[in-house]
């Protein structure tokens, strides 16, 4: 009765799954490529297989291949995070998982899974960068936001005189001051001179817009 998992059975379930899988012998000359690996990587199956890693890949280097790095170390690396440009000039960001094929106590080869995000990676910086442009001016002033003391609070209201007594003391504490009122009556004033009253008037003050968020 024929093998159930036979070498013909075993290259048709790793061409059919979703992930780039490669077997390498202890040289880290390619001994197997699926076809997603091959898709991905723009590689040309029948004449990699035999050629070294860093031949299939001129890109890499021994010290930035997982696949290098593990048969060096001879202990496996799970979903570490490998850039590298193929032969045609796409460059590719895959998250590899590579293992070390053992034989009697020796390593004779590694197997490795790639899991492809370049396009996540590239959709998370776009991210970032829109995050920069939108908070990154303000974000650099935080420390100078607090340009308002008391002294600024020009008043003769009674309510007014009694709420710059009352934040005065406030001020001289640990203690959360919760500042409430209408848009424009002047929360951040008080807020701000607060903070330039306490002992915390050389750390940084940092204001959050939570309508923003």
């Amino acid at each position: 009765m024929e093998r159930l998992f036979s070498l013909k059975n075993f290259r048709t379930i790793m061409d059919h799954i979703s992930d780039g899988v490669q077997v390498f012998d202890s040289e880290g000359n390619l001994v197997y490529c699926n076809r997603r690996s091959a898709m991905l990587d723009d590689i040309n199956i029948e004449t990699a297989v035999g050629k070294n890693i860093l031949e299939v890949y001129p890109s890499l280097t021994r010290e930035t291949s997982t696949l290098l790095k593990v048969l060096r170390m001879g202990m496996p690396i799970f979903d570490m995070e490998q850039t590298y440009t193929t032969y045609k000039g796409k460059q590719i960001t895959t998250l590899n998982s590579t293992i070390p094929i053992r034989e009697e106590g020796r390593i004779v080869g590694a197997i490795e899974f790639s899991n492809n995000i370049t396009e996540v990676k590239a959709l998370s910086e776009k991210v970032v960068d829109l995050q920069n442009k939108v908070y990154g001016d303000k974000k650099s002033n935080q420390q100078d936001e607090a340009r308002f003391t008391f002294a600024d609070i020009v008043t003769d209201d009674i309510k007014m005189l009694e709420l710059k007594s009352l934040s005065t003391k406030g001020a001289q504490t640990d203690a959360p001051i919760l500042v409430c009122g209408e848009t424009g009556t002047g929360k951040e004033l008080f807020v701000q001179a607060i903070h330039n009253s306490s002992r915390r008037v050389g750390a940084p003050f940092i204001a959050q817009n939570c309508a923003a968020l």
